[in-house]
């Protein structure tokens, strides 16, 4: 009932805002709120279109709280220098390279950043 889809919307929206920047898989999602795996990718895929859950290239999602504030991270440190390495991304956000690269390569795709040797500096859109 939509009732019922509605607390799945908010649940899985709240997982995705408390994980940050190591979104969770489907899989754990329906396992923690015990539905099926292909209801989860629906919500998460509805919550996309709300422009709540932001899709990272299609690999996953990021919560768009907490892109926002990787934007404003990014913002913060191109108004102090050039150049900025993914290592202090990846220290920003807590995460492991597994999540930076495709966070790193989305950012570049939508010109909020763009590659310099392995370093990025900042793009137009940002």
């Amino acid at each position: 009932d939509s009732q019922e889809s509605d607390e799945y919307l908010k649940k899985i929206e709240e997982l995705y805002l408390q994980a940050q920047f190591v979104p969770p898989t489907f899989l754990s999602l329906a396992e923690t709120l015990k539905i099926k795996e292909k209801d989860v990718r629906h919500i998460c895929s509805e919550l996309n279109k709300q422009g709540l859950l932001i899709s990272i290239s299609g690999q996953f999602y990021l919560h768009r709280d907490n892109f926002n504030n990787l934007l404003a991270f990014l913002r913060d440190s191109f108004s102090v220098r050039q150049y900025l390495k993914i290592s202090e991304v990846r220290d920003f956000t807590k995460s492991t390279r597994k999540f930076i690269i495709p966070i790193m390569e989305y950012l570049d795709q939508k010109k909020f950043t763009a590659r310099a040797g392995e370093d990025r500096v900042k793009g137009e859109n940002l």
